[in-house]
């Protein structure tokens, strides 16, 4: 969604798109966006306003564009050709950032819920998942001797109350703590 911004802030966004954030690897977000920030900021700092006709048919513009391929900065980038309902498949971006440092040529995402992904991941299809399995499913990969890692759940103890911004929750946060607290 593109809005009306001041006309210094144009500068910044033109600056910001010629930057290179990905070092030397070549690919500059000016390649992709560059033609339309600098016509925005002709636009906005010749006085031009987004109420007016051609400031709609601006944004309408900026909106409605779409690069021609998916671009990447880092160690990998979509290909198309791959992208289904089921999955994509995102392949080594050569030159891009940390591209040198992962350790695989490919990466395979699948779209799914815990039924879609079970499956796959009994057939050692997939290498990660996070999905919340059922404890039969549990001790199934475990009998295939995968190893699950199983992080904190941030639950357990917790004072949980609202607002402290109200008199009457902080009142009550006062008698979880100390009760002779509570003023008169």
């Amino acid at each position: 969604l593109i809005t009306e911004l001041p006309p210094a802030a144009y500068g910044e966004v033109v600056s910001a798109f010629s930057a290179n954030p990905a070092g030397n690897n070549g690919i500059k977000p000016d390649k992709i966006f560059g033609a339309l920030a600098k016509k925005a900021q002709d636009f906005y700092t010749g006085g031009g306003t987004s109420s007016t006709d051609a400031g709609k048919a601006l944004i309408k513009e900026m909106n409605d564009f779409r690069p021609d391929k998916p671009y990447s900065v880092g160690p990998y980038k979509v290909d198309p050709a791959s992208v289904t309902a089921a999955q994509l498949t995102m392949v080594r971006n050569t030159g891009g950032l940390f591209a040198d440092k992962v350790n695989f040529d490919k990466v395979v995402v699948y779209q799914g819920e815990t039924a879609e992904i079970t499956p796959l991941v009994l057939n050692g299809d997939v290498d990660y998942a996070t999905h919340g399995f059922p404890l039969a499913t549990d001790k199934a990969f475990q009998d295939k001797g995968y190893r699950i890692i199983r992080g904190p759940i941030l639950t357990g103890p917790a004072l949980l109350r609202g607002a402290p911004n109200r008199r009457w929750r902080r009142d009550e946060l006062a008698v979880d703590l100390q009760r002779d607290c509570l003023p008169d």
